[in-house]
């Protein structure tokens, strides 16, 4: 996804994987039907930041105010949640908008994963 001589790759790893774990969740959990849907992902370098901006047509949902799961790991055959966390912690600012129907998440992921969600 990205070019490795652009960042570094650590940060690299976790923008794809907070890209993997957006994108999963919108496909599996926006909409409420199988027909088509508007689905739109920018990506772009700005200053030491990988941004990402995710545009959806899906149910309302803001991951930035959904409560995180417990520290445990999920029992087997449960989902577990986790990917709230791991977006949490990889992106350095986040911002949630629902606007014109839309939900648009804006995530910059710096170079280095953060201590606290």
């Amino acid at each position: 996804m990205l070019d490795r001589g652009a960042v570094p790759a650590r940060q690299a790893f976790l923008a794809e994987l907070v890209f993997e774990e957006v994108a999963t969740n919108i496909i599996r959990y926006a909409f409420a039907d199988a027909g088509e849907h508007l689905f739109e992902v920018t990506i772009t370098l700005n200053g030491e930041d990988v941004v990402m901006q995710f545009v959806d047509e899906g149910d309302p949902f803001d991951p930035l105010t959904q409560p995180l799961p417990p520290q445990s790991a999920p029992a087997a055959g449960e989902e577990g949640g986790f990917g709230l966390v791991l977006v949490r912690k990889a992106a350095r600012n986040a911002r949630y908008l629902r606007h014109e129907g839309c939900n648009r998440l804006t995530l910059a992921v710096g170079r280095t994963w953060r201590d606290s969600a």
